[in-house]
């Protein structure tokens, strides 16, 4: 037991000794704080290191040492809130923070602190340990600076630039004299480039990975513009610095050509879309023609062919003002079957080369002229690398050009095959179908001609807007319409989203699929393929591949469908199947029964979710539309419900005017099978049933039945009279309601009816938020259906006015104001016919609720029949609310409630 003890004693006085030399002698900062009674902190004793940065005597005792003494309250209370954290803790804790020394020098430290209890676990001490990091914040003085070292190093290297190729000249001219001397210049040149672009190169990147972190942190608008400026101008040096390193190992002969198999079109594509943000910029087209009997597999070097085509277009597109970059794609066959020469042209409208100019173009680091270096800025790197890595390959470029008129680089590269292979294997056909393609620039119509023509399109041609109206009016005409438009967005006289809009008012429902094509900002089209206006879009460089994908989605999406559906004038017989329509609007239940009236599939309707989910706990259906917004319960909740609860299986469809992406993608969410958009299409309508009624069978099962004649208006004074009303367009609405100027009529009676009497300038002041959203959602479908289009367009204005600002409702009262106009444009026409109908409405009505009252004390369940016609007669807000207290009593089987409450509204009428 001695001898453990000594041992103790030993390893004590040992570990006694290590800590108190490192407390000497460490560079860290060591300090212990006492825990005052008083809830102070003092300085119980500190090590060297922290004496000298605290400003204190080394040799001075400490115990207990007051630091408000050294330090202002600010900082004392900032270091005893970092102590508390580490008593709160009861463990270790580290985090970091400035100190202040002595001589009013700020240091960075990152700092670990320790709590010691008592016994009683009381805090009595708090270790300390801080180590100086400041030399990290001197990092983020390198970012700050950044933007002038950068200046520096762009300054250095057009100095180099400038000057090297007159120091090469020079050098060259000397060591002419022998061979052996030229060897060592050259060795040495290529050796001092190297060494220099590495050199450059490593600062540049630092600046480029700083500005990359500063970034990341929290900035000001102005400080990211700068920091934003600053990496855009580095990207341009390193790409300088890129050039004269790639130069410098092909001095060195240290480059090595790879040849594997690769794909050549997204090589192509590729290096087309790293200039195509420029082109845009500079409001120029990339055209790419990619010849057919380019073999689509290759064996070669791709990162080489892709830089040679980066180079060669970016120069094309720096030269070029105006007009267009074009990028031919052709192969040529050799003695071998196995061999190909791949041919490149790029071919620009810019400014041209002399001839005298071409002598000097694939001279190191020399431009046309120096005026074109700093008109245009560049090394003249770019086509001495690309000639060399053609040559490397086996291949070569040249030049033509006329000053004024552009130029044309021509590339050929040796390359093997990797099978034969034709176009109609690759992308399949495009089986006859026509296809307009509208363009004014004559190079891009004539590739998308030769594209499409030889995957099997029969294509027709327009310079313009106006071309493409008079050609798809034409087609119409001939019975040979377009299954397709490819329309260009930036046109002359009429650019491609007004030529949409002509097309589709005069053809609506029939116009053909339109895919706009551009080189411009996609973004900036999605609220015309939101809308509908456009079916889809595809930027430009146009490649076979994407152009034939992109017409064929449309032809699966749009034609097949519509010319299966369409191929007769016939309506199928559905009067097999049962259908439950979920929507609260009057007039959007009159449109689907409208629609759906030829067809004889039995129909049930709900007003809100609820009533869907108690009809379908009790009732078998084929199908169920299901409108979004609604009272009570929403479509979205009711969806869920039905799928998780009910565990419905059938196909349920959302009929909404909410038709952006991510709305759709909400309803197919929430287990929803398809969507169809408001105001309805018949034809989607149609086809949408037809999808999911028909399964698997063929379409040929159903019976079918002629579509009864559109019933032409005995109404000739009224039809007169609206035509006097320029806020209606009935002809359109008539055309998009598949020509049923009866129910046109009747939709507008009910319009009528139903927004007549209420007064939403006086309602605005107690509605909330919710409910005006509500309303606008309702009278948006509304509107459209009767052809209201100017307050269509309020409605969605307001809408997503609601959505950024709820407070800003009671600022809008143009929209109600319009539908008031509207109102009493139409008060002369239908108030005498509405007032005579209410009269006979009020009859029949009468005699329903007569027999209402009748069924519900026979315990008749026919009542459910008479409770629906009922519901046909009601709009005003109390007679609904009636009709929903005799639902509730009838759900809840309390069949003699909701007789009283029927007879109680006989009384009300009386």
């Amino acid at each position: 037991m001695e001898l453990f003890s000594q041992r103790d004693e030993q390893h004590q006085r040992v570990m006694q000794e290590c800590f108190a030399s490192l407390w000497q002698h460490s560079a860290d900062f060591m300090f212990v704080m006492a825990v005052e009674p008083n809830g102070e902190f003092s300085l119980y004793d500190n090590n060297p290191a922290s004496r000298k940065v605290m400003g204190l005597d080394p040799e001075q005792p400490v115990d207990h040492y007051n630091i408000r003494e050294m330090w202002g309250d600010e900082i004392v209370e900032g270091l005893y809130e970092t102590y508390n954290k580490a008593i709160r803790a009861h463990k270790p804790v580290s985090f970091e923070q400035y100190a202040t020394s002595g001589d009013e020098n700020a240091v960075f430290a990152n700092t670990l602190l320790v709590p010691i209890y008592d016994a009683d676990d009381n805090p009595i001490f708090v270790c300390g340990v801080s180590r100086d990091i400041s030399d990290r914040k001197a990092i983020e003085q390198m970012a700050l600076e950044a933007n002038e070292k950068l200046q520096e190093y762009s300054q250095a290297l057009e100095n180099i630039n400038k000057n090297l190729d007159d120091k090469v000249r020079e050098r060259t001219f000397e060591l002419e004299q022998t061979a052996k001397e030229l060897e060592v210049a050259l060795e040495a040149k290529s050796s001092f480039v190297a060494r220099m672009s590495h050199e450059i190169r490593t600062p540049i990147n630092a600046v480029l990975g700083l500005c990359n972190l500063l970034n990341k942190t929290t900035l000001d608008d102005t400080q990211r513009d700068y920091v934003s400026k600053i990496l855009d101008s580095g990207e341009v040096l390193l790409r300088q610095v890129n050039d004269i390193l790639d130069f410098s190992k092909l001095e060195a002969d240290s480059v090595s050509i790879e040849n594997i198999e690769f794909e050549l079109e997204p090589t192509i594509q590729q290096a087309m879309n790293v200039n195509s943000l420029t082109a845009d910029e500079k409001g120029l087209e990339i055209v790419l023609s990619l010849d057919s009997a380019v073999p689509q597999k290759l064996i070669g070097d791709p990162v080489r062919i892709k830089q040679i085509l980066i180079n060669l277009v970016s120069n094309a597109v720096k030269f070029t003002d105006s007009g267009y970059v074009s990028v031919n794609i052709s192969a040529k066959h050799t003695g071998s079957r196995d061999k190909v020469l791949l041919g490149i042209d790029v071919q620009d409208t810019g400014i041209g080369i002399s001839e005298e100019q071409q002598q000097r173009l694939f001279h190191s680091f020399a431009q046309a002229d120096d005026s074109i270096t700093r008109r245009y800025g560049g090394s003249g790197l770019g086509l001495v690398i690309s000639r060399k890595y053609a040559q490397l390959m086996g291949g070569e470029i040249s030049c033509e050009s006329t000053p004024g008129e552009g130029s044309c680089f021509h590339v050929s590269l040796p390359l093997e095959r990797v099978h034969q292979e034709s176009e109609l294997e690759r992308y399949g056909s495009g089986e006859g179908y026509r296809v307009l393609v509208v363009d004014d620039l004559p190079i891009s119509r004539q590739v998308l001609k030769t594209m499409l023509g030889e995957l099997g399109y029969q294509v027709e041609v327009a310079t313009d807007g106006y071309e493409a109206i008079e050609s798809v009016t034409q087609a119409f005409a001939m019975n040979q319409t377009f299954d397709v438009i490819l329309l260009d967005w930036k046109m002359p006289r009429m650019d491609g989203i007004e030529t949409s809009q002509q097309i589709r008012s005069r053809f609506q429902d029939q116009t053909p699929p339109i895919l706009m094509i551009s080189a411009y900002e996609r973004q900036k089209l999605q609220q015309y393929l939101h809308n509908g206006l456009i079916s889809s879009f595809l930027e430009k460089p146009v490649s076979p591949s994407s152009l034939f994908d992109a017409v064929e989605a449309l032809l699966s999406r749009h034609i097949r469908i519509a010319k299966k559906i369409e191929s007769n004038s016939e309506h199928q017989d559905l009067s097999d199947y049962r259908l439950l329509l979920v929507e609260d609007n009057p007039i959007n239940q009159q449109v689907a029964l409208g629609y759906l009236e030829d067809t004889h599939i039995h129909i049930d309707i709900a007003n809100h979710g609820e009533e869907a989910i108690e009809f379908l706990a009790k009732n078998d259906v084929d199908i169920v539309l299901m409108d979004i917004q609604m009272p009570y319960m929403d479509g979205l909740t009711a969806t869920k419900k039905l799928r998780q609860e009910l565990h419905f299986e059938k196909p349920i469809v959302a009929m909404t005017a909410h038709v952006s992406d991510s709305a759709i993608s909400e309803c197919l969410n929430s287990g929803m099978d398809a969507h169809v958009g408001k105001p309805i299409n018949s034809a989607e309508l149609f086809s949408v049933l037809l999808k999911y009624l028909a399964s698997d069978k063929d379409l040929s099962h159903f019976k079918t039945r002629k579509v009864k004649e559109s019933m032409v208006p005995s109404h000739n004074q009224l039809s007169e009279a609206l035509g006097q009303i320029k806020e209606l367009k009935v002809q359109d609405a008539v055309n998009r309601i598949g020509g049923r100027h009866d129910l046109y009529f009747s939709l507008l009676e009910t319009f009528y009816s139903q927004y007549r009497q209420r007064r939403f300038i006086e309602e605005l002041q107690t509605v909330t938020t919710q409910e005006l959203r509500d309303v606008i959602h309702a009278l948006k479908s509304n509107a459209a259906y009767i052809g209201a289009y100017e307050l269509v367009s309020q409605c969605i204005a307001l809408e997503n006015k609601l959505a950024k600002d709820d407070e800003g409702q009671n600022q809008d009262l143009s929209l109600f104001e319009k539908l008031d106009q509207l109102l009493v444009k139409l008060d002369p026409l239908f108030e005498h016919h509405l007032n005579e109908a209410a009269i006979d409405s009020i009859s029949g009505f009468k005699q329903h609720l007569v027999q209402l009252v009748g069924q519900l004390r026979a315990t008749d369940f026919a009542f459910e029949k008479t409770l629906k016609k009922i519901a046909s007669f009601v709009t005003r807000d109390d007679d609904v609310n009636r009709l929903k207290q005799i639902q509730a009593s009838v759900a809840d089987v309390e069949l003699e409630d909701a007789a009283k409450l029927a007879t109680q509204w006989l009384s009300a009428l009386d």
